[in-house]
This record gives structure tokens, C-alpha cells and sequence, in this order.
């Protein structure tokens, strides 16, 4: 029994010094790592500023208070450094229990991540600081990268810009063959884009069927600004009424229509349709077909007012131009004083030629004086008498004397 008892005793004595052998060797091994990491991050912080300085003196920083920043910064930075690192030596050569030794074991441990996060972040912070007043902006990079940029938004561009054209000139094939339903959406879309004009022509409208003539005439009419009324009646409408007309000798329905659906824009018609074909020239068929559909619409007066003395400035004189001119005067519009002194005088200038005109000029001239000679002055009354003297026609002059000397009989007021 006694020297079981001894045994164990002898056995617990060892027990305790193994145990404190091994914590003695424990507590030496953390010195060892402590004192180990404290010298990394001692030769890493030389290292870094190292690096920084022969950073600073490779860019040439000529600034005394840059410098004096960074001697502040290196001063704040090594005595940091230093006051944790004497925490962690004492840390390690305090005598305390086994239970303390183990908490202040782990509080070290996670102080050490802190700490070199903390050093990182300083070594951050001060690197970020030197490459501020270091590191210029090369104006030659940063001019590239824009260049760059924005031959990358220009491929992109060119990109769209090709499937938009690839597109309505798949459109075209449409239009050619159109005959009657709803327009593609791109063509809907056509009067908000900025270059119309240029998607316009390639779906190649020359080409278009006549419905497609009218269908867009419908759809656009309404859209259009004057300005891209005058500019579409000039490119599609005009072209299409004309060839139609010298391939057939008449006019097709839907081009038909489409005249008269473009009335409804009277300024752009009179500039795009009938202005041109009056100071160009026209055929009498041209001229009977358009002065048809002046016959079944009506214009404002004022439009017709300004029509009128455009066509009486034309320098050049068509048979079709006086049978237009016969058109809209026998619409009998409300004239004002403008208009008909510009008629009288467009008449009165024949006078000085020496060929007869022919009857259609007549005509006109009759139109005007049985429509308006109550509106016109003697004056000009005695101009239309003189001119008869050198345009005379058998049959109709006679007429237009009668009428203008009707009213100078009978004593009735002509201012």
C-alpha cells in the first residue's frame, strides 16, 4: 500500500513537470514568433520606405513641403511601429499565470492581424500621398484613352448605322411590290429621324409601286414639317405624277389621289408641285391633270393669292402656264389688291411683243377681266384696253372689250 501510494505520487511530480516543461516550451515558442514577427515587420517597413524614398528621388518631387509631409509621416509611422512592438516584448516577458498567459496569448495574436493591417494601411495611406504629389497626369495617356473611347463608340455607331441602312434597303424591295395593307414601322418611324432624307433614298422610291405613292402620302402628310413636305413632294411625289404621265399618257388613280391628298399642305404643294411645273415648263396634259385637281379642291385664299403672283413673276412664258393661270383665276377667289395688280400687269407686258399669242393666252386674259373687273382700277382697265390693241384675237377680244367697257357705260364706280 505504502509504495503504491509513493509510486503515484512519483508519477503525479512527473505529470506536473512535464506539464510545465512543455507550457515553458509553449511560452518560449511564442517569444520566439512574437520577437520573429516584430523583426518582418520592422525589415517590411524598412523596405517599403526604401522604395518610397528611391520613388520620390527617381520622379525628381522638388516641392520642401512635400518632403516635410513625408519626414512627419515617417516619424508618426516608425514611432507606432515601435510602441507596438514594445507592447508585444513586454507582453511576452511578464510573468502571469497559465489562464492569463493563454487570454493575453490570443488578445496578442489578433493584435498581431491588427497590427499588420494597421502598418498596411499606413504604408497605403502614405504611398497613396507620395503618388499625389509625385505622379503627374500624363496628358498623352489620358488624350489616347479618350481616343480610344470614342473610336469605340463610333464602331458601335457605324454598327447601328449599318443595320439601319442594310434595313431600308430591304424596305425598298417592299414598296416596290406594295400593294395595299399597313407600312413597315421603319417606314412610320421615317418623318423623326434626323437623316430622313438619306434613309429615304435607299429604298429607292423611284421604284415604288403607286400604291406605296399614296400609302405614304396617307401616313406622312400630316407628320411632315413644311420643309420635309416640300423637300418628299419634290423627290417622290412630283417624279412619280410625271413619269407616270409620259409612260401612259394619263394619270393613275392612286397618283391621282395622292395629288389631292397633298393639298392638305397647301404651301408645300404650290412650292414643290405647281410652281415647278409652271417656271420649268409642262405638257398640256401634265398641266390638264394638275389644273383637275385644282378644280376639285380648294385652297386657301391666300395661298392662291401668292400662287397667282409667283406664276405672273415667271420670266418665261408655257401654254400650260396660262391654263394653270385660267385654273385658279376661275376659282374665283377673293383677291386682294396684290394679287390682281400683278395679273394686269403680267398681261400688260405682252404688249411689247411681236408674236400673237395664242388662244389659251386669251383665255386667260378673259378669265381675269370677267372675274375681277370690278375689283380693278381705271387704271388698270385703260392698261388691258391698250393692250388689246397689239394681242387681238377674232373672237375672243372682242369679249373682254365688251366687259371692260360695260361697267365704264353705265357710270358705276370702278376705284
Amino acid at each position: 500500500m505504502v509504495r503504491n501510494f509513493g509510486n503515484k505520487v512519483e508519477s503525479k511530480k512527473r505529470l506536473n513537470r512535464i506539464k510545465t516543461s512543455s507550457k515553458l516550451q509553449k511560452s518560449n515558442k511564442n517569444d520566439k514568433q512574437r520577437q520573429n514577427l516584430a523583426q518582418t515587420i520592422e525589415n517590411d517597413r524598412k523596405v517599403k520606405f526604401s522604395k518610397s524614398v528611391k520613388r520620390k528621388d527617381f520622379e525628381s518631387v522638388d516641392s520642401s513641403e512635400e518632403a516635410d509631409e513625408l519626414d512627419v509621416n515617417f516619424d508618426t509611422l516608425s514611432g507606432e511601429v515601435d510602441k507596438q512592438i514594445s507592447d508585444l516584448i513586454s507582453h511576452a516577458t511578464l510573468g502571469l499565470s497559465d489562464e492569463e498567459g493563454e487570454l493575453i496569448e490570443g488578445k496578442n495574436s489578433l493584435g498581431d492581424d491588427a497590427l499588420i493591417k494597421n502598418l498596411n494601411i499606413q504604408n497605403h495611406s502614405d504611398q497613396d500621398k507620395i503618388d499625389g504629389f509625385t505622379d503627374d497626369v500624363d496628358l498623352t495617356n489620358k488624350i489616347l484613352h479618350n481616343l480610344r473611347e470614342k473610336s469605340k463608340e463610333l464602331t458601335i455607331t457605324s454598327d447601328k448605322s449599318n443595320k439601319v441602312h442594310l434595313m431600308y434597303s430591304e424596305i425598298a424591295q417592299y414598296m416596290k411590290s406594295y400593294k395595299s395593307g399597313k407600312l413597315p414601322k421603319a417606314m412610320r418611324m421615317l418623318p423623326k429621324l434626323e437623316n430622313w432624307e438619306e434613309l429615304l433614298q435607299l429604298t429607292q422610291p423611284r421604284e415604288w409601286s403607286n400604291n406605296a405613292v399614296l400609302q405614304t402620302i396617307k401616313t406622312f402628310v400630316g407628320v411632315f414639317s413644311d420643309k420635309q413636305a416640300i423637300k418628299y413632294f419634290t423627290t417622290v411625289l412630283l417624279p412619280a405624277v410625271r413619269l407616270d404621265i409620259l409612260q401612259h399618257n394619263t394619270l393613275n388613280c392612286h397618283l391621282y389621289m395622292a395629288l389631292k391628298k397633298a393639298i392638305y399642305r397647301p404651301g408645300a404643294w404650290i412650292k414643290s408641285i405647281l410652281l415647278p411645273l409652271c417656271k420649268d415648263g409642262c405638257t398640256y396634259k401634265e398641266a390638264s391633270i394638275i389644273g383637275s385637281v385644282l378644280r376639285r379642291v380648294s385652297i386657301p385664299v391666300m395661298y392662291a393669292a401668292a400662287a397667282l403672283v409667283c406664276i405672273c413673276n415667271c420670266s418665261n412664258w408655257y401654254g400650260s402656264t396660262s391654263y394653270l393661270l385660267t385654273v385658279l383665276l376661275g376659282k374665283k377667289f377673293a383677291l386682294p389688291k396684290q394679287a390682281i395688280e400683278a395679273c394686269v400687269s403680267y398681261f400688260a407686258s405682252f404688249s411689247t411683243r411681236n408674236e400673237q399669242m395664242p388662244v389659251i393666252w386669251h383665255q386667260s386674259l378673259l378669265t381675269l377681266v370677267m372675274g375681277y373687273k370690278d375689283s380693278m382700277t381705271q387704271a388698270q382697265i385703260n392698261r388691258l384696253e391698250s393692250l388689246c390693241k397689239y394681242q387681238m384675237h377674232h373672237i375672243i377680244t372682242p369679249q373682254i372689250l365688251s366687259h371692260l367697257r360695260t361697267d365704264k357705260e353705265n357710270g358705276m364706280p370702278i376705284d
